[in-house]
């Protein structure tokens, strides 16, 4: 979901125009410093790795899937480009409602490509609202029977990796990790590394969360870890010496720091706690370079860490870190309010054990026994 976040409100700044040329705005990094562009032209051939678009004298340029944020047609309906831009800024109640007034005449005379951005618009938002607000089970199912639909419909998609991300997430949030984990494999078998090392990183903490996983299971895992970590050596990791006040983690810095928390947490489970927290303490110098879920992931971590060292006390304060600070995270805001759930539980102290059941259940409609 990258590529929908990144560009908050771009186009507003970067609109499609009217006249009757294809659009598509890519994001690259060079050296770890992003940058964006657009190029327009003709849309020739969609799959779920690349775009295709001619451009002048029959020039054809090939796009990687994971460098495109947005694609969009010159002769699509204004409410569809309307709509794209409303998602962008996460205005998705907004984003349906221009969909849906899109007149039949210009669904019935649209191409095919432009019906499939029609009915991945209307699924993406319906998802990003279950996911981001709502959180109740129907509308979670109800988000993932339309991107299902679409991925049945369009397997060639654009969208394709990424509607499977978001089945994925949506199953996650359903407690479904089983059936999450066949959507983040599909992803993990694309043939760009950037599109399918954050899959790598879902499928790694699946595994690490059932915590049954068999010897050579975790080892598998912790090769594909590391080949995170080797495959841009020359590009740092951030540090605390290393980063500078302010400054955000790019892209693939995100991913490095992802796979070294996994990594952390496979080493506690096979019983070298200690050296785990010490690694996951280091790493929360240089936290605040990450975005919310990264940082809330990091911390539940440590938590983890010390529950298995048994220091109690400890845990409580790391996913107190999560619950306080990092109260956006979704999954991860969850994870922190069971396990929070659970130790002062195990301590007697009713009146918090109370009070997080109720915010669990109303936040995110789980109900603690």
């Amino acid at each position: 979901m990258r590529k929908l976040f990144l560009l908050i409100g771009c186009l507003l700044f970067f609109p499609i125009s009217v006249v009757n040329a294809d659009s598509v705005r890519i994001y690259k990094e060079t050296n770890g410093i992003p940058h964006e562009k657009s190029e327009s032209g003709t849309i020739r051939q969609v799959s779920p790795d690349e775009i295709i678009l001619e451009q002048r004298d029959q020039v054809l340029l090939t796009i990687p899937i994971h460098q495109v944020l947005w694609a969009g047609f010159g002769d699509e309906p204004i409410l569809l480009t309307k709509a794209r831009t409303l998602v962008l800024i996460g205005k998705y109640d907004s984003a349906i409602e221009e969909i849906n007034k899109i007149p039949e005449k210009e669904l019935t005379n649209a191409s095919s490509l432009i019906l499939q951005e029609i009915e991945y618009y209307r699924a993406y938002s319906e998802a990003q609202k279950a996911i981001l607000r709502d959180y109740d089970e129907s509308s979670l199912y109800e988000a993932g029977k339309l991107l299902n639909a679409f991925l049945r419909n369009n397997p060639d998609s654009f969208h394709y990796y990424e509607a499977n991300e978001i089945v994925g997430t949506l199953l996650l949030y359903l407690n479904k990790s089983d059936l999450a984990k066949s959507y983040f494999e599909k992803i993990a078998k694309a043939s760009s590394p950037e599109t399918k090392f954050p899959a790598v990183i879902l499928l790694a903490n699946i595994l690490i969360d059932k915590n049954d996983a068999q010897k050579n299971d975790r080892e598998t895992v912790r090769d594909l870890l590391n080949e995170i970590l080797q495959f841009r050596e020359a590009e740092p990791l951030l540090d605390n010496s290393s980063t500078e006040k302010g400054k955000s983690a790019s892209a693939w810095q995100t991913l490095r720091f992802q796979a070294k928390i996994a990594l952390a947490r496979l080493d506690g489970l096979n019983g070298n706690v200690e050296q785990a927290i010490q690694d996951l303490k280091e790493m929360s110098q240089s936290a605040d370079s990450f975005k919310t879920p990264v940082q809330a992931a990091l911390f539940n971590a440590l938590g983890e860490m010390y529950q298995l060292s048994g220091n109690d006390r400890e845990a409580v304060l790391a996913y107190l870190h999560v619950d306080l600070l990092f109260f956006l995270s979704g999954l991860e805001e969850r994870k922190a309010l069971q396990q929070l759930y659970e130790l002062w539980k195990k301590q007697g102290k009713e009146d918090r054990v109370s009070d997080v059941k109720k915010r669990i259940k109303e936040k995110f409609g789980i109900v603690l026994e």
